[in-house]
């Protein structure tokens, strides 16, 4: 007999599946790297700390550089790893390989104080915010840009950081891997309550001119579909409540292979302070500062939905490559690859030429 975690997982499983037929026709384009330049130098990481408040509480925070001392006449990559990941030292490392200067905080080992409570993606803002003012990057010091390199939950703070500091800096893009578009239940359940609705929306939209149908029939669509959702919201809560320690502890371990108690509840205080986030009026803002953003989603992401990045991306017009072969750890598990996404997007950047969707296989 299935345990409840997982009878979450297969449903999610079977919900994810169907999602991956909503896909864009951009993917039919190529992503071409023909003037992408090959040539490596050496580089090694530096790890350094910083103190800060927190809360009003002093808090030491670790962070990962790929020089020793970083040029503010250069641009700055900040790397923002996702939800169970310290400092993406690797990532740093190989774009210094290719160049560039990159930083990335650690907003998992801090303190060595254990789980904080419900951390939100905007306290991980201010906290990045607080690291570039410790190291001077600042609206009177620092005149060149900033790119982010975001991973999965890292879309939400660098998002968060944009909405709150946008007037002290100037951003060159935003390259999002396998990015948090929506909290993912949330999703499902609007999925569920449309797909019970659908017939009677055909009705609305085929039988709307003949009296009294198409209200009839509109009335009754919006009641399904809230129903529905309400319905799907309830059930996943059921299998999946994050507020239920042992239950997410549970699934967390079978997923991630984690046995580490106070590891498993630092994932957990981090879901709790990204319930329900919503990123689409980030994304407006985003849009309308006319800052270039490139979605970089695997085929094979078994935690973000392909349907619902796809979604979100087409909305605002945000090209998306897709990465045939690769899943939600693509950056982790093939990081030359991704640094090589980050350096074309750039080189386009910096070139004023457009970033496109396309597909690469690795």
């Amino acid at each position: 007999m299935m345990g409840q975690g997982s009878i979450f997982i297969f449903l999610s499983f079977i919900l994810w599946t169907q999602s991956l037929y909503a896909t864009s026709p951009l993917e039919k384009q190529s992503f071409i790297c023909a003037d992408l330049v090959s040539k490596r130098s050496f580089s090694k990481t530096y790890k350094e700390s910083f103190v800060t408040t927190f809360r009003g509480q002093p808090l030491k925070v670790s962070f990962i550089t790929n020089r020793k001392r970083l040029l503010k006449s250069k641009d700055l990559i900040v790397v923002i790893p996702g939800l169970n990941k310290g400092s993406f030292e690797e990532m740093v490392e190989v774009i210094g390989e290719r160049g560039e200067q990159a930083i990335s905080l650690d907003l998992i080992n801090i303190n060595g104080t254990g789980p904080f409570e419900a951390p939100t993606p905007e306290e991980d803002a201010e906290l990045l915010y607080a690291l570039l003012e410790h190291l001077g990057f600042t609206k009177k010091h620092f005149r060149k840009k900033l790119l982010f390199v975001n991973h999965s939950r890292g879309t939400l703070v660098s998002s968060r950081f944009v909405r709150a500091y946008h007037e002290n800096y100037r951003f060159a893009g935003i390259i999002q891997f396998n990015p948090y578009v929506g909290w993912i239940p949330d999703y499902y359940a609007q999925l569920h309550g449309k797909a019970l609705s659908s017939g009677f929306r055909m009705i609305h939209t085929l039988w709307g001119w003949v009296p009294g149908v198409g209200v009839a029939a509109g009335i009754t669509a919006s009641l399904l579909e809230e129903a529905g959702t309400k319905w799907a919201l309830s059930t996943f809560k059921m299998y999946m409540n994050i507020h239920d320690q042992r239950m997410v502890h549970k699934i967390l371990s079978e997923e991630l292979g984690v046995d580490d108690s106070e590891v498993l509840e630092g994932l957990r205080q981090k879901l709790i302070g990204m319930e329900h986030a919503e990123i689409m009026q980030d994304f407006q803002q985003i849009q309308e500062l006319g800052i270039p953003m490139l979605i970089v989603r695997s085929d094979n992401d078994q935690l973000v939905p392909a349907g619902q990045i796809e979604s979100v991306a087409g909305h605002f017009g945000f090209p998306v490559l897709v990465s045939r072969g690769s899943d939600h750890y693509l950056p982790y598990l093939k990081t030359s690859e991704a640094a090589d996404v980050v350096m074309q997007a750039l080189l386009n950047l910096q070139k004023n030429r457009p970033i496109e969707s396309g597909i690469v296989t690795y």
